[in-house]
């Protein structure tokens, strides 16, 4: 089982080069096919207004040009990145349509995304604050989601922090993460729960290091039993395994415009400060 095509994000944000170099990289390792997508959102821009402004329609078109031509500027980064890489097989996607949109109807023909934390003081970037979970809840792909802060990563899934809570969203985490887990030099499960759940986390746990093994994964499978915040000890839990990755699912379901999030969900895709897959 490997990834066939990944899909990337692509923007004039500061994380960008981070992103396309990790994109490649898993593309390489993987054998796949990379897509770069690069959206003006120009297609939004309303083509008639109230009051007929005088000269709008010229407007709109010197505002569709400049954002073409940023876009294409983002391709020709993208398409210059990976070419350096060694990757053969990838292509850049330049489209006018919003970015959400776009990306959730090409995630949904990919096997990975690769997005970053949104980053509100960045004035390169294209998307709103909640971007990562609005995709990777409408797209039902795994996400690869690159912290706003630090350098580049230059390791991803030599040392995995998986978290397991016996959930469908945790089985399908640990399912699309097969790829990552299987190359991993350590991988770690780790079951936070309550004290009154113990006894049938012990017992997921124990079948769970069997099914990882017959996909050739040998994890260590530790249980921790805590009244503290999940989110926070999962984030303490993998800064003391030294993991280069945390594998999790998410949960949470869309309201109208708004999605809603769990609380470990939210906590992971806001203030992680390592690389997380997070599935749905």
């Amino acid at each position: 089982m490997s990834y066939r095509t990944i899909l990337v994000h692509l923007d004039g944000d500061a994380r960008c080069a981070a992103r396309v170099a990790m994109a490649s990289q898993l593309a390489v390792a993987n054998g796949a096919h990379l897509v770069g997508l690069a959206a003006t959102g120009t297609l939004a821009l309303p083509v008639v207004v109230e009051n007929d402004v005088r000269g709008w329609p010229d407007i709109v078109g010197r505002v569709r040009a400049q954002q073409r031509e940023r876009a294409q500027g983002w391709v020709e980064r993208f398409s210059a990145q990976v070419s350096a890489s060694g990757l053969q097989s990838f292509e850049a996607v330049l489209t006018d349509e919003e970015t959400e949109p776009a990306m959730v109807r090409l995630g949904r023909l990919s096997d990975l995304l690769v997005v970053s934390q949104a980053d509100a003081r960045d004035t390169g970037s294209t998307v709103a604050a909640d971007f990562p979970q609005r995709v990777f809840m409408q797209t039902g792909r795994p996400m690869l989601l690159l912290p706003r802060t630090g350098g580049p990563a230059t390791t991803l899934g030599r040392t995995v922090l998986a978290a397991w809570s016996g959930t469908r969203e945790s089985a399908r985490a640990l399912s699309d993460a097969l790829p990552l887990l299987s190359a991993a030099d350590k991988v770690c499960v780790l079951c936070l729960d309550r004290a009154d759940e113990a006894e049938v986390s012990r017992l997921q746990l124990n079948d769970l290091r069997h099914w990882l093994q017959r996909h050739g994964v040998d994890a260590e499978c530790v249980q921790v039993s805590t009244t503290e915040d999940f989110g926070d000890t999962l984030l303490l839990r993998a800064a003391g395994y030294g993991a280069d990755l945390v594998v999790m699912g998410g949960f949470g379901h869309p309201r109208w415009a708004e999605t809603v999030l769990g609380g470990v969900t939210r906590t992971m895709l806001d203030t992680a400060v390592l690389p997380v897959l997070i599935s749905h």
